[in-house]
């Protein structure tokens, strides 16, 4: 199973909830971690994603709504995209329709989600759906923070500044 697929395996639902340690499942080795959305495939609503599509959300509901006709029985549940909260809404039900609907490549919208979170540590939306404990398991946490990074930008600045000036004179 390819690495960007295989952190799927152990996310957990908010539906579902956490499981305890057991004897069973001791979770020595694998940790079990929850995602902060209703399940996996709300990722794939996130503007990461659909920016990899090349819509906004406005974009992908119309484009949405307009192709629900051609899917029959889920029709309805493919209309009431307007309505969708991303990150709560259950999507399971339609989600291979809307990938269908929204990529051109036809690629398994797993994949496609696989691949957004791949290419780098998660911001925005995607970051907050997938959660935090997600993102530590994920990726390590950051060293410095930003005001830490500016000051030894600065200090960095002036050291080159002065041998600079002691170079010339």
């Amino acid at each position: 199973m390819n690495a960007k697929r295989r952190w799927a395996m152990h996310c957990w639902t908010l539906t579902k909830g956490l499981p305890e340690p057991s004897e069973k499942n001791p979770q020595k080795f694998i940790r079990f971690i929850q995602l902060d959305c209703h399940e996996a495939e709300n990722l794939y609503l996130t503007d990461a994603v659909l920016t990899d599509l090349g819509y906004t959300w406005d974009s992908a509901r119309n484009a949405i709504t307009a192709a629900a006709a051609n899917f029959g029985q889920k029709r309805a549940a493919l209309e009431r995209c307007i309505h969708w909260d991303r990150r709560r809404s259950d999507i399971k039900d339609v989600i291979d329709e809307i990938a269908v609907i929204l990529d051109p490549k036809k690629v398994p919208w797993s994949l496609r989600v696989g691949n957004v979170i791949g290419r780098a540590r998660p911001v925005g939306d995607l970051a907050d759906f997938l959660g935090g404990s997600v993102i530590t398991s994920l990726w390590a946490e950051k060293k410095q923070d930003e005001s830490a990074v500016s000051a030894a930008q600065d200090a960095n600045r002036h050291v080159c500044v002065g041998i600079s000036k002691s170079m010339n004179g």
